[in-house]
């Protein structure tokens, strides 16, 4: 064995190549950081999303002509995703709940007939749950005007509970000497993932609700806020159209590049390279919004 060949084998010993299962190990671990982070990143940007929309439709304004970063979108998010969050997590307490419920029914037998009016019981509760789901998504007059989410959380809480007593009224099969009728198990696993499906697409659901409902809560709050922040002084080369309600004019000395001064406004946002003004204070449905462009043919001063 010549001298390269021994050190090459030196190399090879103190230094061995990564082993699939290590391999595997490691890249298990990283998607296990790098999963969990795509979630929350992509939860941030959307329900930021519906919540800004509804947030500056308050104003009359579109979220597509703001044009915010992603960024923006994601701290707008940090505000909201703490309502869907908390949803989902009373709703996973709620089941968890029923679910040591039902252990504790069917751990003794003479607890069996009390078993069977609670299944009758949860059965009546979702079959009236699940009806008032389908009028709201059958008839969206219905969804339109209820309180936020009411459709949305019938339909979840209504499947929960079917599924609950459909699991209590195992039980209690199970220990019958003659059990009688049972479904299949296609049937069942049909059910199962059938309830799994509908209960995550009601919280999904009520979760947009809730984003855009806060989103709006939000825009009201800033609008009983405007008189809190700096006034804004604009000075534009050209007059504006048409000034919105409670915007006072004054004419600037000739001579100057800016010709014209308006007052009563505060900043909503600058994004894009426009600003996006609107009176103080505000009054939906009378007052507008102003948008220019951010150039040098307008100066703002703020006070």
């Amino acid at each position: 064995m010549t001298a390269a060949e021994v050190r090459q084998a030196a190399e090879a010993e103190a230094d061995p190549p990564p082993q699939p299962q290590a391999l595997l190990g490691h890249l298990t671990a990283y998607s296990n950081i790098i999963a969990p982070t795509t979630l929350v990143t992509s939860l941030l940007f959307y329900f930021g999303y519906l919540a800004t929309r509804a947030r500056f439709e308050y104003f009359g304004v579109y979220l597509d002509l703001v044009n915010l970063s992603t960024a923006d979108l994601l701290l707008y998010g940090s505000e909201v995703v703490y309502v869907p969050i908390v949803l989902v997590a009373l709703i996973a307490l709620a089941t968890a709940g029923l679910g040591l419920g039902t252990q504790w029914l069917v751990s003794d037998p003479r607890r069996d007939a009390l078993s069977r009016w609670t299944a009758l019981a949860i059965v009546m509760i979702s079959f009236i749950l699940f009806v008032r789901a389908v009028v709201g998504i059958v008839v969206p007059h219905v969804s339109a005007n209820e309180v936020q989410g009411t459709t949305a959380l019938s339909l979840t809480i209504g499947v929960l509970l079917l599924r609950h007593a459909g699991t209590l009224w195992g039980k209690l099969r199970e220990r019958r000497s003659d059990p009688g009728w049972a479904p299949s198990g296609s049937g069942l696993a049909i059910a199962r993932w059938s309830s799994i499906a509908l209960a995550v697409c009601g919280v999904f659901w009520a979760a947009n609700s809730f984003a855009a409902s806060y989103g709006a809560g939000l825009g009201q709050v800033d609008a009983e806020r405007l008189g809190g922040r700096p006034q804004v002084f604009l000075q534009t080369a050209e007059p504006l159209a048409d000034p919105p309600p409670g915007v006072s004019h004054t004419a600037l000395p000739a001579g100057g590049k800016f010709k014209h001064r308006y007052t009563g406004l505060r900043l909503l946002v600058e994004s894009g390279g426009h600003l996006f003004l609107v009176p103080a204070p505000w009054q939906r449905g009378v007052s507008r919004t102003v948008v220019l462009a951010n150039s040098g043919d307008v100066r703002l001063q703020l006070k």
